[in-house]
């Protein structure tokens, strides 16, 4: 901008900069996103409003061309969560004719089970053994991880950790 390359400077001299451009122009489709305080509070703000997380910048690091993260560091909640198996999506490509991905829910107030989202990542074994014995896998419960809750309810990123035989499936239930 105006003859300066910024990408040699650091993130608060080029965040500075943009500030002052965005100061002068009327820019309709582009915004400057806002920089808030890093602390708990401020990331459960962020979650709340349906973000992923927080990314917090180095205020000293230099634009690092092609490469990711230089400066940069994410926080992203990660939970747990038992959630019983209501069903299986087909695999496809390379997963065709196998478990794709496993369908799951949890129990409401009422104890009726509703289906909450779908999951993958198990290992090959796993998944095979889902695709030829999809019966032993329905009404079990399984802990998945994720990424959190999403304000419409479902979780974000869901990941297939492992079978619980130890827990009954009506203990899966909704929290609010």
């Amino acid at each position: 901008h105006g003859g300066i390359d910024a990408r040699s400077l650091p993130y608060a001299k080029r965040r500075d900069l943009l500030e002052r451009v965005f100061a002068k122009a009327s820019l309709n489709r582009i915004q400057l996103v806002p920089q808030v305080e890093v602390s708990d509070a401020s990331v459960d703000a962020l979650l709340a409003q349906g973000f992923e997380g927080m990314v917090i910048k180095d205020t000293l690091a230099r634009y690092g061309s092609g490469q990711r993260g230089a400066g940069w560091t994410k926080i992203k909640p990660s939970d747990c969560l038992d959630v019983v198996v209501t069903g299986f999506k087909p695999g496809e490509n390379g997963f065709s004719g196998m478990v794709g991905a496993v369908e799951f829910g949890l129990h409401d107030a009422n104890g009726n089970l509703i289906e909450v989202g779908r999951c993958s990542g198990m290992d090959m074994q796993t998944r095979k053994h889902m695709t030829d014995n999809p019966d032993a896998w329905l009404g079990i419960v399984i802990e998945i991880a994720h990424l959190g809750q999403m304000p419409t309810g479902g979780y974000r990123s869901p990941q297939f950790k492992k079978r619980r035989e130890d827990k009954p499936a009506n203990e899966c239930v909704v929290t609010e």
